[in-house]
């Protein structure tokens, strides 16, 4: 009864958190409300400038991080769509990914209908080797493709 319905009960003000130290008893909570309207008016206003401003240093790191991924992409890869339709996909940096990398992977591209993405497997260390594959993704089309391929 005393912590959730007692009229004669101390309660913190609703906005204790953000700076009100009013307590009152709990029957006498609207009227605070009403009485400090404009100090609770002002914290909210404050609390709104500092996630405000939270927020735009965070947008800002998230462009400058879109620019060292866009920038890390363009030094792994790059694509070239030839005329005659063929899709050159031009891996840079390859001494650094055998070293570094398991796998470098493309993104996703379509072949007709289907989707595919490819990736370099770069197991040099171990066996010597470098694989390039091709697989077929899930994709916009396939309702109308006919499986399993021929």
């Amino acid at each position: 009864h005393l912590d959730e319905h007692c009229p004669l009960q101390k309660v913190q003000c609703v906005y204790w958190e953000h700076g009100c130290r009013e307590e009152m008893e709990r029957r006498h909570t609207d009227t605070h409300e009403r009485e400090f309207l404009h100090v609770h008016f002002k914290l909210t206003t404050k609390l709104l400038t500092a996630a405000t401003d939270r927020i735009t240093i965070l947008e800002k790191q998230n462009s400058e991080k879109d620019v060292q991924i866009a920038s890390l992409t363009e030094t792994l890869f790059t694509y070239t769509q030839l005329p005659t339709g063929r899709l050159e996909w031009n891996v840079k940096e390859v001494k650094q990914n055998i070293r570094d990398k398991e796998r470098t992977y493309s993104d996703p591209f379509y072949v007709g209908l289907y989707k595919c993405q490819s990736y370099i497997n770069w197991d040099y260390k171990n066996t010597g080797n470098v694989g390039v594959f091709i697989v077929i993704m899930r994709g916009d089309f396939d309702a109308k493709l006919h499986w399993p391929i021929r």
